[in-house]
């Protein structure tokens, strides 16, 4: 077996050389094409101060990606590898890694595409969204299990953003119309639709707390974060400046992260309780992914300290 520090040093090699062949032919990620998956991704753990290094999950077409919230298990959206790389119809499965037990199995084997996985609480469950010709569904799996149990159904694309941290909520938001919903996890509530007006709103995440909403929107024509009061969207204000996607809270409230057009990595503090900004965002590293709204290249663990992002020949 290679030793870590070897493989690390294997893995700088050929992404250098990676990112070298995508400035001479004009596609480095600085140009901020589309995120979309090629064989080429890989997985890189990076600290807080951009140190870089490889993740056992091994390489291949990936799309987004999720840490579970204590941080044992993270669920990506793997392509199909039966299908060609430019097959028109993009079947995804969900697939685990167990950081303890460094293993990375398929989890998901619905041939319906599931995708935008989020976790719950309790890092037990997951729910995501299918889209086929027949359905259009918000499901959940239980770890150990490939058993789904639909969660909801209609004519309309739903898109899970977050679970409410006391699990009773799945955040989510339709296109057509331009909604924000809270499905029940629990009890005998109706969904729950809090916002129904245009906005181009996505990446949406409800603060530790459930005080807060950090979500993204091109409403002014470009894309930045905002930060609003949880669940009325009162007090919106805008917290990137010159362009911002994919913001995580931190588990205890006191920082957002989100990526800016350039591809650095930014952290902004934040007064848990006022939903105020403290000083300015702060560069933590650049990185070089390809960021867009509504494709999670990244997560990063609840302490702040360690971030899992996708990385390759975007």
């Amino acid at each position: 077996m290679l030793a870590p520090a070897l493989i690390s040093a294997i893995s700088a090699l050929l992404f250098s050389t990676t990112l070298a062949a995508q400035q001479q032919s004009g596609t480095s990620p600085s140009n901020n094409q589309q995120a979309r998956p090629t064989s080429n991704s890989r997985y890189f753990w990076y600290s807080r101060d951009g140190r870089r290094e490889a993740a056992f999950i091994e390489p291949g077409v990936y799309a987004q990606v999720e840490l579970s919230p204590d941080n044992k298990l993270a669920v990506v959206e793997r392509r199909n590898a039966r299908l060609a790389v430019n097959d028109p119809n993009q079947r995804y499965d969900l697939w685990l890694a167990n950081f303890s037990e460094m293993t990375f199995v398929r989890w998901t084997l619905s041939p319906d595409n599931p995708r935008d996985p989020v976790w719950a609480p309790d890092s037990r469950r997951i729910a995501y969204r299918v889209r086929s010709l027949e359905n259009r569904e918000l499901r959940e799996v239980v770890v150990g299990s490939s058993k789904e149990s639909v969660l909801d159904s209609s004519k309309f694309i739903k898109y899970p953003d977050d679970w409410t941290r006391d699990g009773k909520w799945l955040l989510y938001h339709t296109d057509a119309p331009d909604t924000v919903a809270l499905l029940p996890m629990s009890g005998h509530e109706g969904t729950r639709v809090i916002l129904d007006k245009p906005g181009g709103r996505n990446d949406m995440r409800v603060s530790p707390n459930g005080r807060w909403i950090a979500y993204g929107s091109n409403v002014n024509g470009a894309w930045e974060i905002y930060l609003a009061s949880f669940p009325s969207f009162d007090r919106a204000r805008q917290i990137s400046n010159g362009g911002g996607v994919q913001v995580r809270w931190r588990r205890d409230g006191k920082e957002l992260f989100y990526l800016t057009s350039d591809s650095k990595m930014l952290a902004q503090a934040i007064d848990p309780l006022a939903g105020k900004q403290i000083g300015s965002p702060r560069v933590l590293f650049q990185t070089a992914a390809n960021p867009a709204p509504e494709v999670y290249l990244y997560s990063v663990t609840g302490d702040g300290k360690r971030f899992l992002i996708r990385e390759g020949d975007q």
